[in-house]
């Protein structure tokens, strides 16, 4: 038989257990020209609180490795970027860049120069990004 103290041992430990499952990761801070991984749904904070999620992979046709194809294949991301407040102090909205393996894999958006680096071949791919200011607004 069970005692009494041993039920409630059990029962504290399965409500931590419970709790460690409802605390968020802690957002990485990114600095200019990092380089840094991200898994779906996973986000970076960027100096200035400029937010990074790796949203979805949208697409994804690449040959596998160790895989003879007859074309190279394409993948594409979607990242979504939440610039930090604006000047005038207005909260800017949250927009959203694409990115394809087989293309030049950057873009500018709100003062931020993306690139992808490197996309993995995992069921949910990791991707290697780099960002840097840019002089450009847009």
């Amino acid at each position: 038989m069970i005692g009494a103290a041993h039920c409630r041992r059990l029962g504290l430990v399965a409500v931590l257990a419970l709790m460690g499952g409802c605390v968020s990761p802690v957002e990485r801070e990114i600095e200019s020209g990092g380089t840094f991984v991200l898994s779906p749904g996973e986000s970076a904070r960027l100096a200035d609180g400029t937010r990074v999620r790796y949203h979805q992979v949208s697409s994804d046709s690449r040959c596998r490795p160790h895989v003879q194809c007859v074309w190279a294949g394409r993948a594409e991301i979607q990242l979504r970027i939440t610039p930090a407040s604006r000047i005038d102090g207005a909260e800017s909205a949250t927009g959203e860049l694409l990115f394809s393996t087989d293309l030049d894999a950057s873009a500018t958006y709100s003062g931020w120069r993306y690139r992808l680096i490197r996309l993995g071949f995992e069921a949910q791919p990791v991707a290697t990004l780099q960002v840097e200011r840019s002089n450009s607004s847009y």
